[in-house]
């Protein structure tokens, strides 16, 4: 078919399939993570490995008590590939628990205490660990007797006290093994978990120490939850190199999170843009004691960084799905940041890892050219755990990487997020393919829209989204936005850039835009918008019966209380089907004929 004919010429397609994918790095195996921990223990013993308020663990102290859970763990038959559950708030406790997971030879499960009891109960049940760690205190939300699984309580260590200090000999072939199973959301409805190898993780701190900068004199701070993919190599960062590992405090509280980069001189965050963006505004100025900023998760907004003043921390743009062990492309800023007008790229990929825009066909696409972005490599996970056919649908074979006779074939994973090549080599992210929205009949991609509201003046946030009907059609766009920008100012500015379809009907002001736990957007928070968030001609009321049936037929089917004479339809969130619906009123309540195309023409 012509739609399988190559149309790529033949050095573009090896530049952007293996050129722009030369990312192989020496790789020492049969070491793993934990083993790097206990180096790190046996070179600065009295080093503070992990601090939490005022208590202190050594990396021998760390070492040691890592060392004796793990070998009772092995006596309760965790090995490689077996799952432990670890239910634990963000403490001392917690990070002994997950290095002792990983020294048995086991997958952690990381589970936050704060999910709702049937989301645990769910995840639980789902992947049915050997054993689960957490707290006394937690069992009425975990399930105090789990069918096939030890319950340990971090707080009662007695159980294993008497277990020996020494490390455990490692298993052979570790890095093929799972090192952990994060639970993430799923199209279901019910979350899926995704399997991450040790070589994955391993790789990623080589990356995270050795390209991005990580060092023994850093001090990170721990914002997120443990069931976040980006917390993973921010736990274990620090203590690969003989850096200290700070414990944030609970909930997220800005000004607090401040106070204590000030006191114990952090110098490294890593966190998603929206919880970066309310550290700014409650204190830009401490910010800049910090030496690095790895930001994820969500588009980086130039702007925001620039109200910190000068000296500023460096800043890290990166970007990876949690069944790739988290990062897999990165952008280091320039210092100079008013180059970003037109947004921060994605950057490129890290080490030991491919990236592909592909088309619908899986063929690469050219430069500059919007496809799926693809990822291929040593990041790409084991699939998910009890769904083998979302497996099969997301993890496939590498048909751009030929293995030697005898190896397993290369996986790649379908990201479902939309991208593109540009000239330079990096990759500049367009949005999620199932974000994509159908509004008056044409086809739209939210993160265009977002992209350039973003641009517009004295906007700091904003997010688009498709807010639909009782009949599950999408009734309008929807802009939401932090700033000191009029609703009219942004129509303006939409207007000018976008063409009329993709231009939002209504233009919410927020103070600040809602956060899940984990500091991401929470689109399900986003209120419904008001009447003042229509863009208003000013209001005449309707005059005469024809307009006052006309007022109401829109008010009724635009769901919006007040209709004045010089309103226009579709800015107050009228599309195509809702037009027909509109014609046909008239025509069976009034007796009025109207054309769509004239309706489309005059629209007020």
């Amino acid at each position: 078919a012509v739609s399988r004919l190559a149309i790529l010429p033949e050095a573009e397609r090896a530049q952007v399939v293996d050129g722009w994918n030369a990312t192989a790095r020496d790789y020492p195996p049969g070491r793993c993570l934990h083993e790097l921990i206990e180096a790190q223990a046996d070179r600065t013993p009295q080093a503070v490995a992990v601090r939490q308020d005022g208590a202190l663990l050594t990396y021998a102290e760390l070492n040691a008590r890592a060392n004796r859970l793990a070998h009772h763990l092995r006596t309760l038959g965790v090995g490689p590939d077996a799952r432990v559950a670890v239910c634990l708030g963000r403490s001392v406790e917690l990070v002994v628990a997950l290095v002792a997971v990983l020294k048995a030879g086991g997958a952690y499960v990381p589970l936050d205490p704060g999910y709702p009891g049937e989301r645990l109960a769910y995840m639980l049940e789902d992947c049915e660990p050997a054993v689960v760690i957490s707290a006394a205190e937690l069992a009425g939300r975990i399930g105090a007797e789990r069918p096939g699984a030890v319950l340990l309580d971090m707080a009662q260590p007695s159980a294993w006290a008497d277990a020996s200090a020494a490390n455990p000999e490692p298993f052979a072939g570790n890095e093929a093994h799972l090192a952990y199973v994060i639970y993430t959301s799923g199209s279901t409805g019910r979350p899926k978990a995704a399997q991450v190898w040790r070589r994955g993780l391993q790789n990623l701190l080589g990356w995270y120490v050795e390209d991005a900068g990580l060092s023994g004199e850093d001090r990170v701070l721990l914002l997120s939850s443990h069931s976040f993919d980006l917390t993973q190599k921010n736990i274990f960062g620090p203590l690969v190199v003989g850096g200290c590992l700070h414990l944030g405090a609970e909930p997220f509280d800005p000004q607090r999170i401040l106070a204590q980069i000030e006191a114990e001189g952090i110098t490294w965050l890593n966190l998603a843009p929206s919880a970066f963006h309310a550290l700014i505004e409650a204190g830009a100025g401490v910010l800049q004691r910090l030496g690095t900023v790895v930001l994820g998760g969500e588009a980086v907004q130039a702007g925001r960084l620039q109200q910190i003043p000068s000296p500023r921390p460096r800043f890290i743009n990166s970007y990876g799905p949690t069944e790739c062990s988290d990062v897999v492309v990165w952008h280091g800023l320039e210092a100079e940041l008013g180059g970003y007008a037109q947004g921060v790229p994605l950057g490129r990929p890290v080490r030991n890892t491919r990236l592909y825009v592909l088309d619908e066909h899986r063929a690469p696409v050219p430069i500059g050219v919007v496809g799926e972005i693809w990822i291929g490599g040593r990041c790409v996970g084991a699939g998910y755990l009890n769904q083998p056919e979302l497996t099969d649908e997301r993890f496939m074979a590498d048909p751009f990487v030929t293995v030697a006779e005898g190896e397993a074939p290369a996986r790649m994973y379908r990201t479902g997020d939309l991208g593109r090549w540009l000239a330079d080599g990096t990759i500049e992210y367009l949005g999620r393919n199932d974000f994509q929205v159908k509004v008056r009949g044409f086809r739209i991609e939210l993160g265009e829209i977002e992209a350039h509201l973003a641009q517009a003046a004295d906007v700091s946030d904003v997010v688009v989204i498709a807010r639909e009907s009782g009949e599950g059609e999408a009734k309008h766009l929807v802009a939401y936005y932090v700033g000191e920008a009029a609703a009219e100012a942004l129509r303006a500015h939409a207007g000018d850039g976008l063409p009329s379809y993709m231009v939002p009907s209504a233009f919410v002001r927020l103070a600040r835009l809602p956060l899940t736990p984990n500091g991401k957007l929470d689109r399900a928070a986003l209120p419904a918008p008001e009447g003042d968030a229509f863009v208003r001609r000013g209001y005449e009321a309707p005059q005469g019966e024809v307009e006052q049936t006309l007022a109401r037929l829109w008010s009724e089917l635009l769901g919006v209380a007040q209709v004045g004479r010089h309103d226009n339809f579709f800015e107050l969130g009228g599309h195509s089907l809702l037009a027909v619906q509109l014609v046909s009123r008239l025509r069976s309540e009034v007796a009025l004929e109207l054309s769509l195309s004239e309706l489309f023409d005059t629209a007020s």
